[in-house]
């Protein structure tokens, strides 16, 4: 597939669509082939954009001694990769009452599942709450805010206008009633964290763990 678009994110944040069709569910990932160095390397990547959509978006966040990471970072218009897929469990399958907790880089199946429930008119109850580091760190800011969602991010660093500090047991209570599907998305340390603090059955909650 080749890139047809590329926004810097956030300084240390890419995200960029591919072209070509593929059926997919919001919230399953895709496998990314690409050389670095004269090697080859396959990548998982969640697809950020929502099968409304007539494009493959990507989400890419540079990681700490992460190869490909750091080489898609430079990625450009007209540049090929090879992609499979899609893939994974991890999906909205129809719920009518769902909170997305997700953490950096973790909110890009977020972004395509609440696309796609704002561009379908589905009548479902959606809260996104994203956690990042700084306010330069927020990840689809203005987008969420768009979307006919509740949206709650929170930064644990500085100061902004939003809310600050850690995702606590209080804030997943405000919306998460026992009815509600939780979705958590991002490093483990955050995903094992968040499901310590929820009071859902097992089978509401549904994890995708990165890293």
């Amino acid at each position: 597939m080749k890139v047809v678009y590329v926004n810097r994110e956030t300084p240390d944040t890419i995200v960029f669509r591919l072209d070509g069709e593929m059926d997919y569910l919001p919230g399953q990932f895709i496998m990314l082939e690409c050389e670095v160095n004269s090697e080859m390397y396959r990548r998982a990547y969640s697809i950020a954009s929502s099968p409304t959509e007539p494009h493959i978006e990507l989400c890419v966040k540079e990681m700490e001694n992460g190869i490909v990471s750091t080489f898609l970072q430079n990625v450009q218009v007209g540049d090929e990769f090879k992609v499979s897929g899609p893939y994974g469990k991890f999906v909205y399958d129809g719920q009518a009452d769902i909170l997305l907790l997700g953490a950096g880089s973790g909110i890009a199946p977020f972004r395509s599942i609440a696309k796609c429930l704002t561009d379908e008119q589905m009548n479902v109850k959606c809260t996104v709450i994203s956690s990042h580091k700084t306010q330069k760190d927020l990840i689809y800011h203005a987008e969420f805010s768009e979307l006919d969602i509740t949206y709650v991010p929170t930064i644990t660093r500085g100061e902004w206008s939003g809310r600050t500090g850690r995702v606590d047991q209080a804030l997943i209570d405000q919306y998460c009633t026992k009815d509600t599907h939780v979705f958590l998305c991002g490093p483990k340390e955050f995903v094992f964290a968040m499901k310590e603090m929820l009071n859902v059955p097992s089978d509401q909650v549904h994890m995708e763990v990165y890293g």
